[in-house]
């Protein structure tokens, strides 16, 4: 690595205003090479400027010329707006708000609480009064900008219209690769159980000769039944057919995972309602499916800052297509979520645990029904991206921040002091002395440093905060936060790139009380398939102790700031007791009836270095594999009859969906959550709090999608 002489770096502070909460954002736009077209926004509508009512604020986002909703949103705001009409119409009988905890103060104005997403052409601080941010989303570059039909409400069923079976769910999935030819999720041999799929992505110019583009949504394509029946029965092969979709949806230089043999997306979904049409006697082949495939770009760049507002959008579109499909008549939905992003403040006011919240809260709302998310615990527990210490005068945190070479994405440290910590410093210094260092007091919201060289950002450290999501409530201060960003150090178009190696941290204080400082790394490799992009940036420190189950020098020494507790997804603080965690466990040797937890599987926090409101472990695990001498789970590959195998929690998610499914189709009605996990459990009572690796029970037995 070398400077030119003439061309030195240096850091300069940020002049002008950004998301004080979205440091991300900022980021993604100073680096851009490309003017980003639109962002993705997500926003909770409330009193502000010259909108006074929930009604008026509904009608001015929709007619918000610089505000593009997917169709799928337009039309459950009509619905919010019949709901409201229904509430002030004294013949209609009012309108029942329903069992959701999104019940905020209510007020003749606001009865509840309603959040948006949608796309923004322009700036964020021109987003209007009435929109209160919640967060910022990933930038596209291109984007449908036409209104495909007509909206309307949601239809509700009334009196004997309702048809659909209480206990029998709708199963949902949001993933990657949804190979949804595969005879696993057909009702007959040329009848689809998928009701509607979302193929994410952004939009090209121009579309295969083949495929005809749905222009329901502002990204990607929707696929209804009848077009995939149709597909099933034009006779065609299901490679040539997902080819064929493939080209007219994506560009070369993206990754197509159903075009080869394996797919995330195809064997979770397999795993969580996967069955044989022939056999009359699995009850899920009359289950019907909603999927949403996720963008891939949002998985190949692994940071979860793309993933999760995707994940957002696609699970409103999932909780409004089965109000749809249900009519609102209160079936139940059982959504897999197998992927997720690390770092994040980790507790209940991380931005996905809150939408998530909300999306449950809506469709008891809507429909009296229930809306369950199973989602992975995550498999980060050994790979070093947490560290946490009480910070004192005379105790500094230092860290090693081992930022890989040939890392060809950027990679992001996330910094987090307690609200009442005082006097506290940041050092960051490169691992090439050439480079400038930087020392300065913890960043406010909005306080900003970029590190240019000719122009080019390469560098930045952000005051960040978390956004209001308590709708002008009692809520405790956020805690402090900072988000350091470190451009590639490697890049195939020869733009400037930052020196591979240790990047040192330093965080001190001027006080002599000690006060908590949590340091973690965002994920950043690249998931098995697609083309090497991001390499692993870690966390090292002085202090090693030998890791019996490892083999090695693995385990962090008590005087380590380096740990491997809270090393869960970010949103696993969420408190709604329709979100599940699972993590995954295996059969101990010689004991089949007793589970222990997977190494990989991340693990909880409850000692006194734990943040208020972290996560202290899953709801409960399952296996991650088949068996103590199996790798992984056999499940469907993309083509029908093929047979693969995946690993992790995100196996373990998926199979307590399916036992969810299958004890709900018994029972015929959802059950409280608390007597749900017991039954799942069967024999081993849950524990009255979670242990930090396998939560309150380890499920071992459970319906099997394919036998090993």
């Amino acid at each position: 690595m070398s400077i030119a002489s003439d061309h030195k770096a240096a850091w300069t502070e940020i002049v002008g205003d950004y998301a004080p909460f979205d440091g991300y954002s900022h980021w993604e736009r100073a680096t851009a090479i490309r003017d980003p077209r639109a962002v993705l926004l997500f926003a909770e509508l409330r009193p502000g400027g010259s909108v006074t009512t929930l009604h008026a604020a509904i009608e001015a986002i929709c007619d918000e010329p610089r505000a593009k909703l997917q169709v799928a949103e337009r039309d459950a705001l009509a619905t919010e707006l019949d709901r409201l009409k229904r509430r002030s119409d004294p013949l209609s009988g009012g309108a029942s708000n329903g069992a959701g905890g999104d019940l905020s103060p209510p007020s003749a104005a606001f009865p509840w609480r309603v959040t948006v997403a949608f796309f923004w052409l322009g700036e964020i601080a021109d987003v209007p009064a009435y929109c209160h941010l919640l967060h910022v989303g990933p930038r596209v570059e291109s984007l449908s900008e036409t209104d495909p039909r007509a909206h309307a409400p949601i239809p509700q069923a009334e009196g004997t219209e309702a048809t659909a079976t209480p206990g029998a769910p709708i199963m949902g999935c949001i993933d990657d690769g949804i190979g949804y030819l595969n005879s696993r999720f057909r009702a007959a041999p040329t009848e689809t159980r998928i009701e509607k799929l979302w193929l994410q992505t952004e939009p090209r110019a121009a579309a295969h000769d083949l495929i005809e583009p749905l222009p329901e949504m502002r990204i990607g394509q929707v696929l209804t039944k009848a077009d995939i029946d149709a597909e099933l029965a034009s006779g065609v092969s299901e490679a040539a057919l997902y080819r064929a979709r493939n080209d007219a949806l994506l560009p070369a230089d993206l990754r197509r995972t159903t075009n080869h043999r394996a797919s995330h997306g195809t064997h979770v979904l397999d795993l969580a309602a996967g069955a044989d049409f022939e056999d009359v006697d699995d009850a899920l082949t009359a289950l019907p499916i909603l999927a949403v495939q996720l963008p891939p770009a949002a998985i190949a760049e692994t940071s979860g800052r793309k993933t999760e507002g995707y994940v957002a959008i696609a699970l409103r579109w999932i909780a409004t297509e089965a109000l749809r499909l249900s009519r609102c008549d209160g079936r139940p939905v059982i959504v897999t979520l197998s992927l997720g992003a690390l770092a994040g403040p980790g507790d209940h006011t991380a931005f996905l645990a809150q939408w998530i919240g909300f999306e449950i809260d809506r469709y008891a709302r809507l429909s009296g029904g229930r809306l369950q998310v199973v989602a992975a615990y995550g498999n980060a527990r050994l790979d070093q991206l947490v560290a946490r210490a009480e910070v004192s005068r005379a105790a500094p945190m230092r860290l090693d921040w081992r930022v890989q070479p040939d890392d060809r994405t950027a990679s992001f440290l996330e910094l987090r002091t307690k609200p009442e910590a005082q006097g506290m410093r940041l050092r960051l210094t490169p691992p090439d002395a050439r480079w400038p260092a930087l020392t300065l007091d913890w960043l406010e919201p909005g306080e900003g440093w970029l590190l240019t060289r000719n122009e080019a950002v390469l560098g930045a450290v952000y005051g960040t905060e978390v956004a209001d999501l308590n709708n002008g409530g009692e809520a405790a201060p956020p805690y402090p936060s900072m988000l350091i960003a470190l451009a590639p150090t490697h890049r195939m178009d020869g733009r400037p790139t930052l020196p591979a190696g240790a990047w040192k941290v330093e965080i001190s204080t001027a006080s002599e009380t000690p006060a908590l400082v949590t340091a973690e790394v965002q994920r950043d490799d690249t998931p098995p398939g697609f083309r090497p992009r991001g390499r692993q940036s870690y966390l090292d420190a002085p202090g090693w102790l030998f890791d019996p189950e490892l083999g090695a020098l693995g385990a962090p020494a008590p005087c380590n700031p380096v740990t491997r507790q809270g090393t869960a997804v970010a949103f696993s603080g969420a408190t709604n007791a329709h979100l599940w965690f699972v993590a995954a466990a295996r059969p101990v040797t010689g004991q089949p009836d007793r589970g222990q937890p997977e190494r990989f599987s991340a693990e909880g926090i409850i000692d006194m270095l734990a943040r208020a409101g972290e996560s202290e472990g899953p709801t409960l695990a399952a296996r991650g594999a088949d068996g103590a001498m199996t790798s992984g789970a056999r499940a469907a590959g993309v083509l029908s009859g093929s047979v693969v195998r995946f690993a992790g929690t995100s196996v373990a998610a998926p199979r307590v969906a399916r036992a969810l499914a299958h004890l709900w189709l018994a029972s015929g009605t959802p059950g409280d959550p608390e007597a749900d996990l017991a039954a799942i459990l069967q024999a081993t009572p849950p524990l009255p709090g979670p242990d930090t690796r396998t939560g309150r029970g380890v499920m071992l037995v459970h319906p099997h999608s394919r036998r090993a």
